[in-house]
């Protein structure tokens, strides 16, 4: 029984010094509270800001923070206190009231936000601090977002922004990078920018087949082909001409298997040329066997002086200047005017008896006595004209007849005919003949 009383005695003692506690906490916190009252009602009356900023470090309550943050008169003093609070949610929410009242956001309040998504929000909001506020984003498509907008709402989409500059820099994804390039076909600076980023193959072959959508699709194409090394891609470009800058396109190609298909199966003359010089040894051997032309075996010799195959290249030219097709002509060396013309015939033979040939005439013109040209379309010819040609057979012979119209602009001056000739083994060389027109 006496026990009993004890135990309780003792509890009844806690409780009573847990009240007198409590009541003493209660009163405490009354007081704390009608104290941050008094300085908030000191801050809402007050427009000095050294004044007002003293009391705001004295505050404590987030929901007197927020009430100066958003009520005071005074932006800078109501900023200070929206950077006094902690709870982020109440924060993010005093930002989008001084976004709806286009109060000013500094980098003070930005540099409080944490919350990426957020910050894309606020970006949209504020177009001269979205490059500053991309610089504290990680998330790619919200960069993405970001750029997108600022283009969107750009009046002239061909100026370049040094903010939209320092979007694209925090982009890295690739993709999303192709897709931002899109609005810049007619910006060609900010499409250069964008380029400047991308360097997976795929995305710049996609590009580069699309420049022709570009306003400055040379440009383009120049860009994305000097950072694509696939040769195969290159090859395509090169021999489909697909470019004008193909030269400097073939130059880096090193495959010599490709290399082999451009001297083969080029159209443009010059590229096969250039290919053909690239080639290796080995495939240059080949490629000038299969030819089988006096000229190819010449420049691999050129090229390939002390090569194993350099004599027997020698033999190859030693045949040819025993079967290649012998090209004599008869042409007559003046003529005189008959009724208003000079007319006249060409002969070709061969005399060799080994291979037949082709004769293309390449160009055709009078020089006057006083140095003037004229040309074929000038000078009343129906006959003469470039790209007509005569084929003369082994141990044969073939004749073209030709005329131009007498006048007294060329009259005693000179006509000039140069014939390309390619014999059956592909062979060539040119036939220039001269026939003075006497007056």
């Amino acid at each position: 029984m006496e026990k009993v009383t004890i135990k309780s005695l003792l509890l009844l003692v806690f409780f009573i010094m847990l009240s007198v506690s409590i009541q003493a906490q209660s009163k405490e916190e009354i007081k704390k509270q009608k104290r941050e009252l008094a300085y908030f009602n000191k801050v809402m009356g007050s427009d000095k800001d050294k004044t007002c900023e003293k009391y705001i470090k004295l505050i404590e309550s987030e929901n007197l923070l927020y009430r100066i943050a958003v009520e005071h008169k005074r932006n800078r003093i109501s900023k200070f206190a929206a950077c006094q609070i902690e709870n982020e949610k109440l924060f993010y929410e005093i930002v989008r009231i001084y976004l709806q009242r286009s109060v000013t956001i500094d980098r003070e309040l930005l540099d409080r936000i944490q919350n990426e998504d957020f910050l894309c929000e606020v970006a949209f909001e504020l177009r001269d601090l979205s490059g500053y506020i991309a610089e504290r984003i990680n998330n790619q498509n919200l960069l993405y977002k970001i750029a997108e907008h600022f283009i969107l709402t750009t009046p002239n989409k061909t100026t370049e922004s040094p903010i939209l500059r320092q979007i694209i820099a925090r982009i890295t994804n690739q993709e999303l990078l192709f897709k931002l390039i899109s609005y810049f076909k007619t910006n060609k600076q900010m499409c250069l920018v964008v380029l400047s980023k991308i360097s997976d193959t795929e995305i710049l072959k996609k590009i580069f087949n699309e420049s022709r959508s570009f306003y400055y699709m040379e440009t383009i194409q120049t860009e994305t082909l000097e950072k694509i090394d696939d040769q195969t891609f290159l090859y395509e470009v090169v021999l489909n001409n697909l470019s004008s800058m193909s030269r400097k396109v073939l130059a880096k190609i090193n495959d010599q298997t490709l290399l082999y298909n451009l001297a083969l199966n080029a159209e443009n003359s010059d590229i096969k040329r250039l290919a053909y010089l690239s080639l290796n040894e080995e495939m240059l051997q080949k490629i000038v066997w299969e030819n089988d032309k006096k000229t190819d075996y010449i420049n691999f010799i050129n090229k390939f002086p002390d090569s194993k195959f350099t004599e027997l290249a020698k033999e190859r030219i030693a045949w040819h200047d025993v079967v290649d097709a012998k090209i004599e002509w008869e042409c007559p060396k003046s003529l005189k005017s008959n009724r208003g013309r000079y007319e006249w015939t060409v002969v070709f033979l061969e005399t060799g008896g080994y291979s037949g040939y082709t004769a293309t005439i390449v160009q055709s013109y009078v020089m006057s006595p006083n140095g003037d040209i004229w040309s074929s379309n000038k000078y009343g010819s129906r006959e003469v004209s470039n790209g007509r040609s005569i084929t003369v057979p082994k141990k044969g012979s073939a004749r073209y007849s030709h005329w131009i119209s007498s006048s007294e602009q060329w009259n005693g001056g000179t006509y000039y005919l140069v014939w390309r000739v390619e014999d059956e083994r592909g062979n060539t060389s040119f036939a220039k003949q001269t026939i003075h027109l006497e007056k």
